[in-house]
C-alpha cells in the first residue's frame, strides 16, 4: 500500500468517527429537560398516591390555603312575639310583586325585609279599627282608642300621617295628638343615642337590597330559617323584621355652622344635625365675632369670649364664649377658638353662646360665630 492510500484512509476514517463523537458527547453533557407544568402537577400527584408527604404533594403556584366566601344568607329573624332567630333561609331568593311588574331578589343581596300590613291582616284590621274608633261618639272609646295606638310607638307614624286630612274633625284632632307624642318620643331616642332602627309600618311590605329599595308584596309567604338547634318554618305574618349586619368603616365628618348672636345657650342653642356616639372624636376651629351690646356699640366678642363681659360660668367660661352641648340636658362644655376633646355621652350635639344669666334675655347680639367641625367616629 503506498504511503498515498493510507493517508486517504486515514482521513475518511476521521470523517466517519468525528459526528459520532460529537453527538455522544451532546448527549452527555446537554441541560436535561424540563418538564412542563402538567407533566410537574402529573408527577406530583403520582407521588402523592404512591405515599408522598402533604407537603411535597402541593405545587408551588397553588394555594396552600383555600379561600373561604363569606355566608351572606346567615339572617337575624325578628319575630311579633318579640325573640329574635338567627340562621339561613331555605329560600335562594324572594319574589317582589311591584306596582312595574314582579322582580327576583337573590337572598344574598337583601339587607332587610320588612313586612307591611298586608302581611299582618290582624294587625291591619285592628289599626283600621281603632283609627274609626278616634271619631266614635263614646269619649272613653275615643280616649281608648289613642292609647293603644299610641302604644304601637313610632313605628305606626307613616300610617297615621295618611290620616291628618281624614273628614272627621275629631278624628284628626287626635291623630295629630297622636303624632305630636310619638315625635317627642322620636327626638328623646335620637338625644339619648338610641340607635336601633324601628321598622315603620307601612301597607306595603318593604326589601332594602345592597343597591336600591324595593316595595311591593313579598312571595313566598312562609319559608324555613336553619338554626343552630334546627330548621323552624316561620310565616311571613310572624315576622316583625329581617336583617343582615353588615359592618361597615364610620367615615369622618366635617361640616361648617354658623352660630348666630341669636343662639344664647339660656334661650335657644343651634342644632348641628351631627349625631355624637360615646367615645367619639371631635375637634372646634371657630372664627368671627359678635357685638356685645350690653357693654356698647363698638364692643366685639370672638369666640373666646372676654372676662370683661363677665361669666357663664364663674372663672371657667366668660362671656361670648362659644360653648357645646351634647342633648338638650347635657352638660355645657367651652369651645372657644379651637378645642378638641371625646364625647362622654350620646347624642346631637348643640352650639351656642355662653353669656351671663343678667344679659341672656332681653339684648340683642348682632353677629355670628363661624365653626368648623369634625367629628372622628369611634370604629
Amino acid at each position: 500500500m503506498t504511503f498515498k492510500k493510507i493517508v486517504f484512509c486515514f482521513l475518511f476514517a476521521i470523517t466517519i468517527t468525528l459526528p459520532a463523537i460529537s453527538h455522544a458527547q451532546n448527549e452527555k453533557f446537554d441541560k436535561p429537560k424540563t418538564p412542563d407544568l402538567k407533566e410537574r402537577e402529573a408527577a406530583i400527584f403520582k407521588k402523592t398516591e404512591g405515599g408522598g408527604s402533604k407537603q411535597d404533594s402541593t405545587p408551588e403556584h397553588l394555594p396552600t390555603t383555600p379561600q373561604v366566601k363569606p355566608d351572606f344568607s346567615i339572617v337575624r329573624v325578628h319575630l311579633m312575639e318579640g325573640s329574635v332567630v338567627s340562621g339561613q333561609l331555605s329560600v335562594k331568593s324572594i319574589t317582589v310583586n311591584t306596582d312595574f311588574g314582579k322582580l327576583v331578589i337573590p337572598i344574598d343581596r337583601i339587607l332587610s325585609l320588612t313586612p307591611g300590613l298586608q302581611s299582618h291582616p290582624k294587625d291591619q284590621k285592628k289599626i283600621g279599627r281603632l283609627i274609626q274608633q278616634l271619631g266614635s261618639n263614646n269619649a272613653k272609646e275615643r280616649a281608648k282608642a289613642q292609647r293603644a295606638l299610641t302604644g304601637f310607638g313610632i313605628s305606626i307614624m307613616p300610617f297615621l300621617k295618611k290620616y291628618i286630612k281624614d273628614s272627621d274633625a275629631e278624628r284628626r284632632t287626635r291623630i295629630h295628638k297622636i303624632l305630636l307624642e310619638l315625635q317627642e318620643i322620636a327626638d328623646d331616642n335620637e338625644e339619648n343615642g338610641v340607635s336601633k332602627k324601628t321598622p315603620q309600618l307601612v301597607r306595603e311590605d318593604i326589601i332594602v337590597t345592597d343597591q336600591f329599595t324595593i316595595v311591593g308584596e313579598v312571595t313566598p309567604k312562609s319559608f324555613q330559617v336553619k338554626t343552630k338547634f334546627g330548621p323552624l318554618m316561620v310565616a311571613l305574618s310572624d315576622i316583625r323584621n329581617v336583617e343582615r349586619e353588615i359592618q361597615s368603616r364610620k367615615e369622618e365628618i366635617r361640616k361648617k355652622i354658623s352660630v348666630p348672636g341669636t343662639s344664647i345657650i339660656q334661650v335657644a342653642a343651634k342644632s348641628t344635625g351631627i349625631r355624637l356616639r360615646r367615645g367619639d372624636r371631635i375637634s372646634f376651629s371657630a372664627t368671627g365675632k359678635i357685638v356685645m351690646t350690653p357693654w356698647g356699640s363698638s364692643s366685639f366678642s370672638t369666640p373666646d369670649g372676654g372676662q370683661n363681659f363677665q361669666w357663664y360660668v364663674q372663672n371657667k367660661i366668660p362671656g361670648g364664649c362659644l360653648v357645646g352641648r351634647i342633648g338638650s340636658n347635657g352638660t355645657v362644655f367651652k369651645i372657644g377658638s379651637k378645642a378638641s376633646l371625646t364625647a362622654k355621652s350620646s347624642g346631637i350635639l348643640y352650639l351656642a353662646i355662653g353669656m351671663t344669666n343678667s344679659y341672656a334675655r332681653g339684648y340683642s347680639y348682632p353677629g355670628q360665630y363661624d365653626v368648623k367641625v369634625r367629628v372622628i367616629p369611634q370604629q
